[in-house]
């Protein structure tokens, strides 16, 4: 059913003719379903405004990057795809392990229950100390309160760093640290992510 052709035939028409008849019984379900695709986002649309309403009044920060000893890293979201990005570089330590946190729930306040995070861990050294620890486990909680869910880690082939962002006891939505939430790109990442969206909502 072409959408053009009926707005072409019937936009100037308050009352369809008889001989279209066969046209406008074929056309009534298309024409129903488009409703309500329309109506649905709307609905989404109104949702997605009130959020960007509410970032407005407390305008927390959608980035941020720092560097603090041996360490740096970038802290970034997607508000349309509701989905937060972390990369860590080097070696972190507690005071770094710290600013990190405050970064990522810094931005975090931006994004909606349900958010995907993606990290990105390729240029991290792998010695954590239990203090530095404390940090990343605080993140994976403040994660299983907004129901992130899931958390892909990029990460190469044999790097000890499943563990970060995982707090079992807290948040068992987050344990999984198998092969699904294992990607070597950022962009296979989202590519990952993507499909899990277009899953979520067929």
């Amino acid at each position: 059913m072409d959408l053009g052709e009926l707005k072409e035939k019937f936009q100037s028409k308050a009352v369809a003719d008889l001989k279209d008849i066969n046209l406008v019984l074929k056309a009534t379900p298309f024409l129903v379903r488009e409703v309500i695709r329309l109506e649905e986002a709307l609905v989404e649309s109104e949702k997605r405004i009130e959020r960007l309403a509410g970032m407005l009044r407390r305008t927390p920060p959608t980035f941020r990057s720092g560097k603090k000893d041996q360490a740096a890293w970038k802290i970034w979201m997607d508000e349309r795809k509701n989905r937060l990005y972390i990369q860590i570089f080097g070696k972190v330590e507690r005071r770094s392990g710290k600013m990190i946190s405050n970064a990522i729930l810094a931005v975090m306040e931006n994004l909606h229950h349900g958010f995907m995070v993606v990290v990105d861990l390729r240029k991290m050294t792998a010695d954590v100390d239990s203090r530095t620890r404390f940090y990343f486990r605080k993140t994976a909680y403040a994660f299983g309160l907004m129901q992130a869910e899931p958390v892909i880690r990029v990460i190469d082939e044999g790097q000890p760093l499943d563990f970060l962002f995982d707090n079992e006891e807290n948040c068992p939505s987050l344990q999984g640290s198998g092969d699904v939430n294992r990607v070597r790109t950022m962009e296979e990442a989202d590519r990952l992510l993507d499909n899990i969206g277009r899953h979520l909502r067929s």
